[in-house]
């Protein structure tokens, strides 16, 4: 079970996760992190440390934050090293507020000394969110119910104190703690050009953009999130260092699976990942004779995007216009492989974002783990470092070989 912590946004309460927490509950510890009212943000953040240091008791967590929460996990994220696993910041790009967001907050606080506050206006709102939701008036309401929460003073805290921001991206960039950047793809306040700037300087980093949603991104698109969330949930800190990664793309026969295995061992490859859901029906049927889930991680994902960093290169591997032939092909050091399935190709969405597409040059199609065995096999004979001699042989081959060449 994951100990999970979430830091809400500005003016928010435990309403923003209402919507998100039931699609994980079930298997997670999910802890909502509460914002002092008072105090610089840098007095935030060390009571938000405070706050954790006390619940977790040395245990290793996983932290969440939403907007502001975003960027103050971020913040807080500079305080850990072992005991934080792994970081989403939800509609936020740790920097600066947008000088218009800026600009607009400081006009709130001048009203409400002149004028007093009447609360977030409908208009407000609906620019907050994307165009599909402009009609939720339940959404609108709960938004609403959420910022009549606090009082005026909780409000001017946020939009001054918590507003005077500054840029941490290149530090998180330096971070070697799985980070995810989630964001709806109509959100106006996060900044995508700094956060593709970031995902290409790091290792860790992965942007996840979320359709038909804006900045409420747990409440406009709750179960895209929770799929998003646990799929994060799942990576770890040791997958940065992973040098060959077999990703799968919906297998259709178990007995290629199992055969895969058996090549991810005999060649040194680190970990195994498949998409879609024929396998998982037929898994019991797989004939991985070396039990080399054993050794290996066999993982289901949903996303083989997420695997490419900017040390990791994605490597597609079909019969595609257009690839390179494999005996003509430089194997990065570190890489992900992806397969198509036996009865389809790789996707195109993959292709386009591909480091490199490579095909094996025969005469018709070989099956899935045939071709898995190849490239892995390639690779192999490329490197510098290859295992040779009679040790080898007599620690790989059956026990009923015992066959020598005569000298």
């Amino acid at each position: 079970m994951a100990l999970v912590y979430f830091i809400p946004g500005t003016m928010c309460d435990e309403r923003v996760w209402s919507k998100l927490w039931p699609h994980l509950a079930t298997d997670n510890q999910l802890i909502h992190l509460s914002l002092i009212n008072s105090g610089s943000l840098q007095d935030v953040v060390a009571n938000l440390l405070k706050q954790i240091h006390n619940h977790s008791e040395g245990c290793s967590f996983s932290l969440v934050g939403f907007s502001l929460g975003g960027y103050l996990a971020a913040a807080v994220s500079l305080h850990f090293t072992s005991q934080l696993e792994r970081l989403m910041l939800i509609a936020n790009t740790p920097i600066a507020l947008p000088e218009e967001e800026y600009q607009q907050r400081q006009r709130i606080l001048k009203s409400i000394g002149s004028e007093g506050y009447n609360g977030l206006s409908s208009a407000r709102i609906l620019s907050f969110l994307d165009i599909s939701f402009h009609g939720d008036n339940a959404l609108i309401e709960m938004i609403k119910a959420m910022e009549k929460n606090f009082k005026l003073s909780d409000l001017k805290h946020h939009l001054d104190e918590l507003s005077k921001r500054e840029d941490l991206c290149d530090l998180l960039a330096q971070q070697n703690i799985p980070t995810w950047l989630c964001y709806g793809v109509s959100d106006q306040l996060v900044d995508r050009k700094k956060m593709q700037r970031m995902q290409k300087s790091s290792n860790s980093i992965i942007l996840k953009q979320i359709l038909h949603c804006g900045h409420f991104l747990p409440l406009e698109q709750p179960e895209q999130l929770a799929l998003q969330i646990r799929q994060w949930l799942k990576m770890s800190k040791e997958l940065a260092d992973k040098k060959v990664i077999v990703g799968l793309i919906d297998p259709k026969s178990p007995s290629n699976v199992g055969a895969v295995m058996r090549a991810a061992g005999c060649y040194s490859a680190d970990a195994v990942y498949y998409s879609g859901l024929r396998y998982d029906r037929a898994a019991r049927f797989n004939t991985d004779t070396k039990q080399m889930t054993d050794k290996i991680p066999l993982q289901h994902v949903e996303d083989f995007s997420q695997f490419k960093t900017a040390k990791r290169q994605l490597i597609c591997v079909d019969l595609i216009e257009g690839a390179i032939p494999l005996p003509e092909f430089e194997h990065p050091e570190h890489a992900i492989y992806i397969f198509g399935p036996e009865d389809s190709s790789v996707d195109q969405s993959l292709v386009d974002i591909a480091d490199a597409v490579v095909y094996v040059p025969t005469q018709g199609c070989m099956n899935l783990a045939a071709s898995v065995n190849v490239l892995l096999y390639d690779r192999m004979a490329k490197s510098k470092v290859q295992i040779v001699g009679d040790e080898l042989i007599r620690r790989s081959r059956d026990i009923n070989n015992n066959v020598k060449v005569k000298c």
